[in-house]
């Protein structure tokens, strides 16, 4: 049979050439057109506004975040630059305080929790001199006039006592720490304090210096640029401010009567149509009830076929190859060639 095919060599004349061309140029154009309105479609209504929220949403991502990091930096400068002035010290060493800190797992409001209860006990030492304190060697110190070399008392930098008292705890026995810790602290100190006031001296401190690039950084240098983002944050606060109260002048002259009832109208429309619904509880209830059990019927019937086909699969298959034999089989290729099906 194939060779008789073979021996067909279909020829087509030039008006039947010219047509077919016709015929193809004409379905060609209008798969385009089809193709480029689908294009279209995608890119109007909600196709754009997809792409172009895309669009804004990869340009704006960054913007957000870089504005959150400034935020974010100009907040804990600020933080620290207040703190410095309450501990009566200057905001680079406060920061090299907190850095120390961060590098043992105590984060910047417990270390400062801690200064705080230090300052105080510092503050009874001072009240009451007769009375037995851990810290009455931080109270005061003398300080030498770099001008005239005079020596006075006054009262020291409760950061620096604050260091310098929590490495003298390290000089101590561990039942003497204990007992420190709880007369100034309140209480014994648990997980990453404990960590911090065991870190404060020794190669401990001496490691953390090193890795954290404090000991290679002056008080200083860090201060001035500590106070320079506390300023700039100082700024930035007055800025908001000023937007808000051009913004609530400019709020009043445009939000009026009208905008209140209108606001008033839908809020009652939206409270009708959500006490409709719970009206409508216990049918909706049914109905989700209803669905879950439909589902749950499928499921158990998909399982149920599906164990099902398992068992029987060894059986299908052999009954699928007994049917494959059969039909390569001699006898059944002759008959299918009496009714013009041989190969």
């Amino acid at each position: 049979m194939f060779k008789e095919i073979l021996k067909i060599i279909p020829k087509l004349d030039d008006k039947d050439l010219a047509a077919m061309e016709r015929a193809l140029q004409s379905r060609f154009t209008r798969i385009a057109k089809n193709f480029g309105k689908g294009v279209m479609n995608v890119f109007k209504g909600g196709g754009i506004a997809g792409v172009a929220l895309a669009f804004i949403d990869k340009l704006l991502n960054p913007l957000k975040e870089t504005q959150e990091a400034i935020e974010r930096t100009l907040k804990s400068s600020d933080d620290i630059a207040t703190n410095a002035t309450q501990f009566n010290t200057t905001a680079g060493r406060l920061f090299k305080l907190v850095s120390l800190a961060k590098a043992t797992g105590l984060d910047q409001d417990n270390l400062f929790q801690l200064i705080n209860k230090f300052q105080n006990a510092v503050a009874e030492a001072k009240a009451d001199p007769t009375k037995p304190s851990s810290v009455k060697n931080f109270v005061q110190r003398e300080v030498v006039d770099p001008k005239t070399g005079e020596k006075r008392i006054e009262n020291g930098d409760t950061a620096e006592a604050f260091f310098e008292f929590i490495q003298s705890l390290q000089k101590m026995d561990r039942n003497q720490q204990l007992l420190v810790q709880q007369q100034v602290f309140g209480e014994k100190q648990v997980l990453k304090m404990a960590d911090f006031l065991q870190s404060m001296s020794g190669d401990a401190l001496s490691k953390i210096l090193k890795t954290t690039g404090l000991d290679k950084v002056t008080s200083a240098k860090l201060t001035t640029s500590i106070d320079k983002l506390a300023g700039l944050n100082d700024l930035q606060d007055a800025l908001e401010a000023g937007r808000g109260v051009r913004d609530i002048q400019n709020k009043a002259a445009v939000i009026n009567e009208g905008m209140i009832r209108a606001r008033d109208k839908s809020e009652r429309v939206a409270l009708e149509r959500e006490n409709a619904r719970i009206q409508s509880y216990e049918n909706l209830a049914k109905i989700s009830t209803t669905v879950d059990k439909i589902f749950g019927l499928v499921e158990q019937g998909i399982s149920i076929l599906g164990g099902l086909i398992t068992k029987l699969e060894p059986f299908i298959n052999k009954v699928t190859d007994a049917i494959d034999k059969m039909l390569k089989s001699p006898i059944v290729r002759g008959v299918k060639s009496w009714f013009g099906g041989g190969e």
